[in-house]
């Protein structure tokens, strides 16, 4: 049930009927049978998979609990005074934790990687093993996404930034709720276990806001970015025809494509969310006004990058073998000896990344790519704005929008490697950047026609204008300020863009609802 099918409609219709017909004491309870149902519906034997996982995390930090209060009573029997008695006990039970959290991680890692790598293994095998003794497997619906969601509570209940939830099945809900599954955001058992308790009383004003949000998500993903889909497959999956040109508009419309995809996914999944009074966290903060490579991964994909920094690149960063590397540095007055730490660490994080997003190889390439811009922002980053802010406040608004544009720019390669079939196409794209400029391509000859077109570029030039204005504070909170509108304007706005991704939606005969992309990681 994708939420841009028929099914979802009339399934989140039933969701929204039953929750708010239901005592407000059990209504978490419609929302776990709900999220079940959700995931159910994509796989039958494999939502077992979801159950086993949140098992698994529940236990490993039911175990955890209890070994603190079982530390907190030894000592409690030990004199103050006795320090190597209580270091002793103290480390004693945090082997034990370790044990617990170490060998959680390894089933619920080792699980999303088997099932990421499984399939291209076997793929791999059967070129050079025509026996066919290895069979291709499903993937879980949402895998990527509620493995890291649990995963953090293992690693916070250990560190003790968090109490174990007693109740398994609050802690499933917290596991499967069904708009964060198909492709987030990440969300943190600290930021949304309250709200999921579900102990509000309706709110109008946030149902209206939500709504408002659904159709904002509908507005990017129908009218822009399935247009744009088509126009940027017909080019990546015919490669060797186009070069020059098509291939530049082939990396920008992707990069266009993606985040009216996965933005308007997400705006979906927080409106769905907030019309049944959870509230969650924001995943995108118009990440192509970014003025460095940066500042962009600190607009894009808010909630992965926060996991990563939290999980990969500061643990990284502190462990042993990082803080003696710094100080040998430091020792030989190396210059760079204060960033050399930081960057490997942030090699690690951009190498986790590449992982999670797939298995091909020029997902390696594109971590890597990201990497060396993100290291150079480290590198010049002090000296660049210094250099800016002595500028005339006219030329530092142009070079503003010069960095913004080279910024869109650098993120668009990235994503051209990112969307190419293989490493292979990835290389041959990037040398017919460079060649073929003497002959011009048709919009028109890549699947759709001129008014298509046209509604594909009024759709992008509203979304801009919508985002500049933001940018510049404007139109923030804009489906709050929508909710407190007088009511006939609030409703004629809302059956407005009812009608208009009804009227200009890629819809039709026939009509099957595309998938959204980060669907597949």
């Amino acid at each position: 049930m994708l939420f841009t099918s028929f099914n979802f409609f009339c399934f989140f219709a039933l969701v929204l009927i039953l929750f708010y017909c239901a005592p407000r004491k059990i209504r978490w309870v419609v929302l776990l049978c709900a999220s079940l149902v959700f995931c159910w519906s994509f796989n039958h034997v494999l939502s077992l998979h979801l159950i086993l996982s949140a098992l698994i995390a529940w236990s490993a930090g039911k175990l955890m609990a209890k070994n603190f209060a079982s530390e907190t009573a030894a000592l409690a029997q030990i004199d103050r005074k006795d320090k190597e008695q209580r270091k002793k006990i103290k480390n004693t039970f945090a082997l034990k934790r370790k044990k617990v959290r170490t060998g959680s991680l390894i089933l619920l890692i080792g699980s999303l990687l088997l099932y990421k790598f499984y399939n291209p293994v076997v793929d791999v095998i059967s070129r050079t093993d025509a026996s066919g003794i290895f069979v291709r497997i499903a993937v879980p619906v949402g895998i990527s996404f509620y493995i890291l969601q649990i995963s953090s509570y293992v690693m916070e209940v250990h560190d003790h930034n968090l109490e174990a939830e007693p109740n398994f099945a609050r802690f499933l809900l917290f596991s499967s709720w069904f708009p964060c599954l198909l492709q987030g955001p990440i969300c943190r058992y600290a930021q949304i276990a309250p709200e999921l308790r579900c102990e509000r009383k309706f709110e109008y004003d946030a149902f209206v806001a939500g709504f408002a949000r659904v159709l904002g998500g509908f507005f990017k993903k129908l009218i822009i970015a399935d247009r744009l889909a088509i126009l940027t497959s017909t080019i990546y999956d015919n490669y060797a025809s186009y070069a020059g040109p098509a291939i530049i508009f082939a990396a920008v419309g992707y990069a266009l494509q993606l985040y009216c995809d996965f933005s308007g996914g997400i705006d979906m999944a927080l409106g769905f969310s907030r019309m049944l009074g959870v509230n969650l966290p924001e995943n995108f903060r118009r990440p192509y006004f970014s003025q460095s490579v940066s500042e962009y991964w600190r607009r894009w994909h808010i909630t992965l990058g926060s996991w990563l920094k939290d999980f990969v690149f500061y643990p990284l960063t502190l462990s042993h073998a990082m803080t003696k590397l710094g100080k040998k540095l430091r020792g030989k007055n190396i210059r760079a000896a204060k960033y050399i730490p930081a960057l490997l660490s942030m090699a690690g994080l951009w190498l986790c990344s590449a992982i999670w997003h797939g298995e091909g190889t020029q997902f390696l390439l594109w971590g890597l790519f990201h990497w060396c811009m993100v290291t150079l922002d480290t590198l010049t980053e002090a000296k660049t704005e210094k250099r800016i802010a002595a500028l005339r406040p006219l030329t530092q608004k142009g070079v503003a929008v010069l960095r913004t544009l080279l910024t869109f720019l650098c993120v668009s390669f990235g994503e051209l490697i990112f969307r190419a079939n293989g490493i292979s196409a990835a290389f041959s794209m990037i040398g017919s950047i460079f060649r073929g400029w003497q002959t011009p391509f048709l919009l028109t000859e890549l699947g759709l026609d001129v008014p298509d077109l046209v509604v594909a570029a009024i759709g992008l030039a509203i979304l801009f204008a919508f985002e500049f204005m933001q940018e510049r504070g404007k139109l923030e909170n804009m489906s709050d300020k929508i909710a407190h509108f007088p009511l006939l304007a609030r409703w004629s706005l809302l059956l407005g863009g009812i009608a208009l991704i009804a009227v200009f939606g890629v819809y039709g005969a026939g009509y099957d609802p595309a998938p959204f992309i980060y669907f597949q990681f």
